[in-house]
């Protein structure tokens, strides 16, 4: 099958002439798989659900509790494993017009949302803190109040030393429209090879390598082994199966590779990852 051209799909966020930004609780049994960008910046926080999380070229697994910062024009989704449902987030969306520009007081927060293009993930105490202030937020019926809160919040993590960028580089607008096609084929089926990539865009394997690394960021093999090593988190998390039986599910052909790309993305073996996803905190 060939993979036919399909740029980030263009999100127009309605908002509430009445409010600068919105927020609001999302819900479902169901979270397509959907490559997209909006102007807007966009901060969300992860109630329920698991699965892998895409920004720019960074690919990750999420769990509950998950708060990360998205800035404007970056191509990102959310996908969601469905054995676990619902599906439940907390997300902000606001326009860098609020802050930018802006008195000298937000000149922090401009900051912030310029790094923010890489996407920013809330790591320790600060994430349980915006976690919370995120739920306050949304629960917050007055507007003046919720502003307060939502500038709160945008300093606190403007402030912060524990944001960890995700993507490599900032995601240029005029990447190449079969990106995000190719995503999806690799979100559906994290198996396919390298070789099978290259066929599938009638181009050799060694100018795929390049293609790829040009718009992605990073080799193809390592997207893909991050990709996989993913997927393996969500089995180890959801199953009691094997190491060897997921690492073979999730896509690696040995387990010493397996294993030696899982340590690489996580810092640990899959057994301790296990182990310590298992223990209370």
């Amino acid at each position: 099958m060939r993979i036919t051209a399909k740029r980030p799909s263009r999100e127009q966020i309605a908002r509430d002439p009445r409010a600068s930004f919105t927020c609001f609780r999302k819900r479902s049994d169901a979270y397509p798989f959907d490559w997209h960008t909006h102007a807007e910046a966009e901060l969300t926080l992860i109630l329920s659900g698991r699965g892998q999380r895409f920004v720019g070229d960074s690919v990750a697994h999420f769990t509950p509790g998950d708060v990360v910062l998205v800035g404007p024009e970056t191509p990102h989704t959310w996908a969601f494993d469905a054995a676990v449902t619902p599906m439940e987030a907390v997300v902000v969306q606001v326009a860098p017009a609020v802050f930018i520009p802006g008195p000298p007081e937000f000149r922090g927060v401009q900051t912030l949302l310029d790094r923010a293009r890489r996407g920013l993930c809330a790591t320790g105490t600060v994430r349980e803190q915006t976690a919370e202030d995120l739920l306050d937020l949304v629960a917050c019926n007055d507007p003046l109040e919720r502003f307060g809160l939502l500038t709160a919040i945008l300093a606190r993590l403007a402030a912060a030393r524990t944001l960890e960028p995700l993507a490599l580089a900032v995601t240029e607008q005029d990447q190449d429209p079969r990106v995000a096609r190719l995503l999806a084929r690799l979100q559906d089926d994290n198996t396919v090879s390298v070789a099978d990539l290259a066929r599938q865009l009638g181009m050799s394997a060694s100018a795929f390598s390049r293609w790829f690394r040009r718009e992605i960021g990073k080799p193809c093999v390592v997207y893909l082994a991050e990709l996989r090593v993913g997927h393996a988190c969500e089995d180890l998390l959801a199953s009691d199966r094997s190491v060897v039986d997921i690492a073979f599910s999730s896509g690696f052909r040995n387990l010493a590779n397996f294993n030696r790309w899982f340590r690489r993305v996580k810092g640990m073996s899959p057994s301790e990852y296990r182990k310590t996803a298992e223990t209370p905190a």
